[in-house]
């Protein structure tokens, strides 16, 4: 893609972000800055000590923490990533309840608004890193617990995570993470609205669940994902979904649609070398999306372009075909096409058919140029999301002088 319009991309996402910030009326005091260890020798009673806008930093070393709860707008910067290091122990919480299960509390709870938290090694004996408040940013960390996302608008950028993201609010951003071993599950929001969120620039890799949709209204672009068995997956209700520009290989399934929801896109994508490269499907007791539609994708040496499965991948819920494999003037390339092009229109002659159920009405004889958005993209959302904080903590510090 040229610089000009991604550029585009960009402005827009920003003015989004402007438009939907809510308003806030809360009063603010000047801001210091308190340094652990010199000041305080554990994070917590930094936290606790701090005032809003304030910023900790904290020194090189090993930190031993039970847990951390960040309730109040702060900075948490680490001095080095890899040798600034927080070592988690929340507690193991037995079940008294039948059918509840026993579970480890929050590792890590951030539930005020624009807390940033970056510059550190996080590790816990268990729970999760749960971020629940508006406009946070988690960025250049190496996280190896769960991170959980409810809140909305909190940017999640240039980490190394190792066991997954799970994303239940809206309007987050999720760009430029290296996630191993897991991957990022969105779900829907709470009130059942759309969630929103811009996936982008991830590599996932060596996973059950690289990139799963449950929720909808999402964009997903410019992510590798590779090694995994479902690489990206649309399921259940989620509709509206725009996924493009993803490199999508060496996966068992590439492109999935498993569910009944509706006005769905895959395009631009480069699948290849995977078990089956798109499935479109539904099961019984649902009845089919509507207008979910693949094109200008390259399907590349898949051992099955289409999946011909009678039952979902890893389960036993059988499939039923849906959907369409072009836009009605343009399909996608597919790399088994024999057909020809008499015309030179770059589209074939006849159709390209698995079978009754699942044809490409125009299939394309070369493969189609996938937009690209170079790594510098990821640093104007950065800079995006930083403006939007900083417009916010203004419109605060304004508020507090009145």
């Amino acid at each position: 893609m040229k610089k000009p319009t991604a550029i585009f991309i960009l402005l827009l996402l920003l003015f989004s972000l402007l438009i939907f910030i809510p308003e806030l009326n809360v009063a603010i005091a000047e801001s210091k800055t308190i340094i652990v260890s010199d000041n305080y020798p554990n994070i917590q009673r930094a936290i606790n000590a701090a005032s809003e806008g304030d910023t900790i930093f904290v020194k090189k070393g090993t930190y031993e923490e039970k847990t951390l709860e960040i309730n109040k707008r702060l900075s948490l910067i680490g001095e080095d990533v890899e040798n600034t290091k927080i070592n988690l122990h929340p507690r193991w919480i037995e079940s008294t309840q039948p059918f509840y299960p026993s579970y480890y509390e929050k590792a890590m709870l951030i539930e005020a608004n624009d807390v940033r938290l970056s510059g550190f090694t996080i590790t816990s004996v268990g729970g999760s890193l749960f971020a629940a408040g508006q406009r946070d940013q988690i960025t250049g960390n190496i996280i190896a617990t769960d991170l959980s996302l409810t809140g909305s608008y909190i940017n999640v950028s240039n980490n190394t995570i190792t066991r997954g993201i799970g994303c239940y609010g809206s309007h987050h951003i999720i760009a430029g993470n290296k996630i191993i071993e897991s991957g990022i599950v969105v779900g829907g929001t709470l009130d059942g609205n759309d969630s929103l969120n811009t996936i982008y620039g991830n590599t996932i890799t060596d996973c059950n669940n690289g990139i799963r949709l449950d929720g909808g209204g999402n964009t997903v672009f410019n992510n590798t994902i590779r090694s995994c068995y479902h690489a990206v997956t649309i399921l259940g209700m989620s509709s509206s979904n725009n996924v493009y520009a993803n490199t999508v290989t060496n996966n068992i399934g590439g492109l999935e649609l498993f569910g009944q929801g509706n006005d769905n896109v895959f395009h631009g994508n480069y699948v290849a070398n995977n078990q089956y490269g798109v499935l479109l499907s539904y099961t019984y007791m649902m009845s089919p999306g509507e207008n979910n539609t693949v094109y200008h994708n390259n399907f590349v040496d898949n051992v099955e372009q289409i999946s011909t499965s009678p039952t979902y991948p890893g389960t036993t819920a059988p499939t039923y075909p849906t959907g369409k494999y072009d836009n009605g003037q343009e399909g996608n390339y597919w790399s088994d096409y024999n057909g020809t092009d008499n015309d030179g229109d770059g589209i074939g002659d006849t159709p390209y058919i698995l079978n009754e159920n699942n044809i490409d009405n125009y299939p394309l004889v070369n493969q189609s140029v996938i937009p690209e958005f170079p790594s510098w993209f990821i640093l104007p959302i950065l800079i995006a999301s930083t403006l939007v904080v900083m417009f916010v903590r203004n419109k605060l510090s304004r508020n507090g002088l009145e």
